[in-house]
C-alpha cells in the first residue's frame, strides 16, 4: 500500500504541470478568440490596417492577463481591390522558460 501511495504522490507533481500547461494554452486559445471577434466586428473597415496593424516582434499589453501578449495584423490580400482583408492574431506567452504562441487567421470581406 505504502508503495502505491509513493507512486501516485510521485505522479502528483507532473499531473499538476501538466494541467496547468493546458490552461494556459486554453487561455491563449480563448483570447486570440476574443480578438479575432473584436476585429471582426469592427465596423471602421478602412481603418483595420491601422488600427490592428502591429510590426513585428511588437506584443501588445493584455489587461488582465499579464501572462500574454498579442500581436494583431491586418493586411489588404492583393489583388482584390480592398475587398478582402487578412487577419492574424498571434497570443505568446512563456511557459517553461520558453516563448509559446498560438496563431489564428481569418478573411474578412467587405460588406
Amino acid at each position: 500500500m505504502g508503495i502505491g501511495i509513493l507512486g501516485i504522490i510521485g505522479i502528483l507533481p507532473w499531473a499538476l504541470q501538466g494541467a496547468r500547461d493546458t490552461e494556459m494554452y486554453t487561455t491563449a486559445t480563448m483570447l486570440a478568440e476574443m480578438y479575432m471577434e473584436q476585429i471582426m466586428s469592427d465596423s471602421d473597415w478602412l481603418n483595420l490596417e491601422v488600427n490592428y496593424n502591429d510590426s513585428y516582434p511588437t506584443r501588445r499589453d493584455i489587461p488582465g492577463y499579464s501572462a500574454y501578449k498579442a500581436n494583431l495584423k491586418v493586411v489588404i490580400r492583393p489583388g482584390t481591390s480592398n475587398l478582402l482583408k487578412e487577419i492574424t492574431v498571434t497570443i505568446f506567452w512563456y511557459m517553461h522558460g520558453h516563448e509559446n504562441s498560438i496563431t489564428i487567421v481569418n478573411m474578412r470581406k467587405r460588406n
